[in-house]
C-alpha cells in the first residue's frame, strides 16, 4: 500500500491593508467578481470547508451577473487555505476593533450574508456561533441565511438509530458529548433564527427537514481528466479521509489493504496532503472510495466524479430519495464494501462506463447551476432599512 502524507500548507499571505487579522487573498484573482459596484453584494464566512464558499461565490456569480462576493475565511496561516478574498487568524476574532470592523462591513456594504457552518459574523462578539449575532443581524435589515454541511449540525443519537454503521459509533463519548452539544444548540438555531438554512448534502434534512438542499459545487474543468481508467492489471483505489472518524476509515483499510496484499489492487490512503496534490492523487486513481458511515457522499466524492471516476461510498434513505435514480455512485457498507470492489473489478468495462457516468452526472448536479437556482429566492430578497438607532455595531 502506497500511504501518501504531508503536511497542509499554504504559501504565508502577504500583510495588506486590512487591519487585525486580515490578509489579503493568496495566489492572485479569486474566480468571482468583486462586490463592489455590483447590486447584489453577499458576505460569505467563515468557515469555507473544502473551498466550499469559494464555489459557491462562483457559481452564484457566474448565474447572477449582477453579483459580486466576497467570501471570509477564518484560518491559521499553517491550515489548508482554500481561495478566499480575507483570510482571518483566529486570535482577531476576539478583538474587538476587529469586531467593530465587522460590523461595518455588514451595516455598510453588504446586501446579503451567508453565515457558514453556523460560524459568528462579528467574531466572538456575541458568542462563538451565529445565534449570537442573528439579533443585531435581522435589525440591520441584511437578508440572512445559514449554510449547514455537517457535523455542526448533524445530531448524533438519531443518525445512531438511522444508520447501523453510523460515523458515531466509534467516537470517544467526551468527543461525542461536545457534537451533540454542538448539534443540538444549532438544531434549535435553525428552528427558531426565522433565517433560511441550506445544507450541502441531503442527509441533512433528517436534521433540518425545512432546510434547502444546495448541492455541492465543484470546478469541472480543474478536476477533468483524460486518463483512462482500469487499464492496470491492478487498479488504483484511493481513500482519502480528512478525518478518519467521519468516513469509516477504520473498517474501509482492512478490506483495501488485504486485497492490495492479493495485488489484486493497489491501495492509496491519502492523508493530509495540500489540495493541489489531491488532484494528483484523484487523477491518477481508477476507483475511489469516500465514506461509508454519513449517508452522503461529500466533496472529494464529486471531485473524483468529475475527474471520470467511479465512487464508492453509503448513501442512506433520504439521499437516494433525493439523488434519484440516475446517481452513478456504488452504494456501500463496512459489509458490503468488499463485494462491491469485486464487481468492479470482475467487470472493467462497467466500471469504464460508470466513471463516464460519473463525469455526466457531476456536471448536472454539483457544476453550481443546481445550487444558483436554490439559492435564487434568498438573493431575490432585498434589504430592508434598519430602524434609526439599531445598527449592528451598536
Amino acid at each position: 500500500m502506497t500511504r501518501s502524507t504531508g503536511h497542509c500548507s499554504e504559501p504565508a499571505a502577504e500583510p495588506g491593508a486590512e487591519p487585525l487579522g486580515f490578509a489579503h487573498r493568496l495566489g492572485g484573482p479569486v474566480p468571482w467578481p468583486p462586490t463592489d459596484g455590483k447590486a447584489t453584494r453577499i458576505g460569505m464566512g467563515t468557515a469555507n470547508y473544502a473551498g466550499q464558499l469559494a464555489e459557491f461565490a462562483r457559481a452564484v456569480c457566474r448565474a447572477r451577473p449582477d453579483t459580486g462576493a466576497e467570501v471570509v475565511m477564518a484560518a491559521p496561516a499553517d491550515r489548508q487555505r482554500y481561495p478566499a478574498d480575507l483570510y482571518i487568524e483566529p486570535e482577531a476574532l476576539d478583538d474587538p476593533a476587529f469586531q467593530r470592523r465587522q460590523a461595518e462591513r455588514v451595516d455598510g456594504h453588504y446586501t446579503h450574508l451567508i453565515a457558514d457552518a453556523f460560524r459568528p459574523v462579528f467574531g466572538w462578539r456575541n458568542d462563538k456561533h451565529i445565534g449570537g449575532d442573528l439579533p443585531a443581524l435581522r435589525r440591520s435589515g441584511v437578508p440572512i441565511a445559514i449554510l449547514g454541511h455537517g457535523s455542526e449540525i448533524r445530531r448524533p443519537r438519531p443518525h445512531l438509530e438511522r444508520h447501523e454503521h453510523s460515523l458515531y459509533r466509534d467516537v470517544p463519548p467526551d468527543r461525542l458529548a461536545v457534537l451533540t452539544s454542538t448539534a443540538e444548540r444549532n438544531r434549535r438555531i435553525a428552528d427558531e433564527g426565522g433565517v433560511p438554512v441550506f445544507v450541502t448534502t441531503p442527509d441533512l434534512l433528517d436534521d433540518v427537514p425545512h432546510a434547502t438542499w444546495t448541492p455541492l459545487v465543484v470546478d469541472l474543468d480543474r478536476w477533468h481528466s483524460e486518463r483512462p481508467i482500469m487499464e492496470r492489471a491492478a487498479p488504483v483505489v484511493v481513500h482519502a479521509p480528512s478525518a478518519r472518524w467521519t468516513k469509516s476509515t477504520g473498517s474501509i483499510v482492512p478490506v483495501l489493504e488485504e486485497l492490495h496484499v492479493r495485488k489484486a489492487i493497489e491501495f492509496r490512503l491519502v492523508e493530509g496532503v495540500p489540495h493541489g496534490r489531491m488532484l494528483e492523487e484523484i487523477q491518477d486513481a481508477d476507483i475511489v472510495v469516500d465514506q461509508l458511515a454519513v449517508g452522503s457522499y461529500g466533496t472529494l466524492a464529486c471531485e473524483a466524479m468529475a475527474a471520470g471516476r467511479p465512487v464508492i461510498a453509503y448513501i442512506g434513505p433520504t439521499s437516494a430519495e433525493h439523488y434519484g435514480r440516475e446517481l452513478p455512485v456504488v452504494n456501500a457498507t463496512p459489509d458490503t464494501l468488499g463485494s462491491a470492489l469485486a464487481s468492479l473489478l470482475d467487470d472493467r468495462e462497467r466500471t469504464r462506463r460508470l466513471g463516464r457516468e460519473s463525469r455526466r452526472y457531476v456536471g448536472a448536479v454539483h457544476d453550481g447551476r443546481l445550487t444558483a437556482e436554490r439559492l435564487g429566492p434568498f438573493l431575490d430578497a432585498r434589504p430592508t432599512a434598519a430602524p434609526p438607532g439599531t445598527e449592528t455595531r451598536r
